[in-house]
């Protein structure tokens, strides 16, 4: 299966798993039976069997993952994967619209690529609801709730989340009129209103309405099922940005106890908690807490997945980063060159994951004073941002920096000088960090000094003092180039 075919049939795929579990939610399960035979996925209909025969969810796992197992191809794996959890997600009764959600988190598509599935959810939206009011003669706030919602749903897929906002917000208003107690219209309409609030970066309104989606989602589908697990998690990434790990901490960990209820602990969904967690402990400096939960999450996901995964090579990268930062180096390289070989069988050697693992592994061999596999590394990941960046880049500047202190560390100041200036080119012009102006500014002086010009080394130690001079909290920095600007005019 290349990637052309895996997005037109996930396509395909989303829409009808979209109109299956409106008809399993409305009707119940054994409303599939019917369905079923008409479907042409063999896979997806033996799954759907299962799940009619009332088979336990860990049966229907293990089934289906022994089958995935058997495919080659990454794609055609990646899209058995997402009938997988279809079929769980139907057996769990998760909403509709949590269902579109996990399913295209696990897809992975380009932005452009979900707005188009987007769009064809939305050219004939199904009713997310299940039990509709008979409201004869007072159908009028319902249906001008739908046309609010509707409305909400196509500014927030055009990024216009403040307009969006308005118009969900006088959905839910409609809706509260419409219904007597809480309802899935409602749930969806709050949870869309703090989706919008965490893209507009205001993530105190975005915690604030994914706390009442949870809260009413409790009332309507019982206290911490499935869907509580995806808003908790939520939550949880809205602390992150604020940097409150500890409340960031609180929720995962509440989600990863729904995920272990319901899922187990062998489970891709609960993989993916234990790696949100991995992340907020290397965030709070906490890299061996880090470490094991991104080790969890990688066994499983390389199990249940393959050793290609997506999801399993990016643990595999953060476990390297964990070792990195605990400071054995070795290790780290190890993981870090797993990582890039498989970064490179799935994304190419010219993708910027790959360039970031190069520059990962280059870091490791620089602190190891290994200077030449370190220039080795970081040549290669300059070559790949020279090619896929913007001039504007930060890290493009970043890797002419590193590389010409590779040059400089074994002692070839000519190449190094080369580099560096052109680092400083690119900071002068592009960066808004003055204090890393003035670093590469010193980085152009000692590859002067090393050369012997120290006319040329004392200008760029001056012009980098004034700029450390002039920035607080940079005192040291600036006392170590006052005593380079005093050897150079000695």
């Amino acid at each position: 299966m290349t990637r052309k075919k895996f997005i037109g049939d996930f396509t395909a795929f989303i829409l009808c798993a979209v109109r299956l579990n409106e008809v399993r939610r409305k009707f119940g399960l054994s409303s599939l039976e019917n369905e079923v035979e008409d479907l042409d996925d063999e896979f997806f209909k033996q799954g759907l069997r299962l799940v009619i025969d009332e088979a336990e969810p860990a049966i229907i796992d293990e089934i289906l993952s022994n089958k995935i197992n058997f495919e080659k191809n990454r794609y055609s794996r990646l899209y058995k994967n997402i009938v997988k959890r279809t079929v769980l997600g139907i057996q769990e009764g998760l909403t509709t619209r949590i269902l579109v959600f996990v399913l295209l988190s696990l897809a992975n598509l380009p932005q452009k690529d979900q707005r188009k599935i987007e769009y064809e959810l939305l050219k004939d939206p199904p009713t997310y609801g299940s039990d509709e009011p008979d409201i004869d003669g007072e159908g009028e706030p319902l249906a001008v709730a739908r046309e609010c919602y509707a409305a909400g749903d196509r500014c927030r897929e055009l990024e216009d989340y403040e307009e969006a906002i308005k118009h969900f917000e006088d959905a839910l208003v409609n809706y509260r009129n419409v219904y007597n107690e809480e309802h899935q219209d409602i749930i969806d309409t709050l949870c869309y209103i703090g989706i919008c609030y965490e893209a507009l970066l205001d993530y105190g309104k975005a915690i604030k309405y994914f706390e009442e989606t949870a809260a009413s989602d409790a009332k309507v589908n019982g206290k911490n099922n499935q869907n509580t697990a995806i808003y908790y998690n939520q939550i949880s990434s809205c602390y992150e940005k604020l940097k409150d790990y500890q409340k960031a901490l609180k929720y995962s960990m509440e989600a990863l106890e729904i995920r272990e209820k319901f899922c187990g602990t062998e489970h891709s969904d609960t993989a993916y908690v234990y790696s949100k967690i991995a992340d907020i402990y290397y965030l709070q400096g906490d890299y061996k807490n880090a470490l094991g939960y991104f080790e969890k999450a990688y066994k499983i996901f390389k199990k249940n997945n393959g050793d290609d995964d997506i999801a399993a090579n990016n643990s595999c990268f953060s476990i390297g980063a964990c070792y990195e930062e605990i400071g054995e180096y070795k290790k780290a390289i190890s993981y870090y060159e797993e990582a890039l070989a498989v970064y490179e069988k799935n994304s190419g050697k010219e993708h910027s994951d790959t360039a970031v693992t190069h520059f990962s592994i280059s870091g490791c061999y620089y602190i190891l004073k290994d200077y030449e596999n370190a220039l080795k590394y970081d040549l290669e990941a300059l070559r790949i941002r020279e090619k896929i960046c913007e001039e504007n880049a930060p890290e493009l500047a970043l890797s002419y920096n590193n590389t010409g202190t590779d040059y400089r560390s074994l002692g070839q100041f000519k190449e190094a000088l080369k580099h560096h200036l052109k680092a400083l080119e690119l900071r002068k012009r592009y960066c808004r960090q003055k204090d890393f102006i003035a670093f590469s500014h010193c980085g152009v002086a000692k590859d002067y000094e090393g050369q012997g010009d120290k006319k040329n080394a004392l200008r760029f130690f001056k012009d980098a003092l004034l700029i450390y001079e002039s920035l607080e909290g940079f005192e040291s920095d600036a006392e170590n180039t006052r005593q380079a600007v005093k050897r150079n005019e000695e």
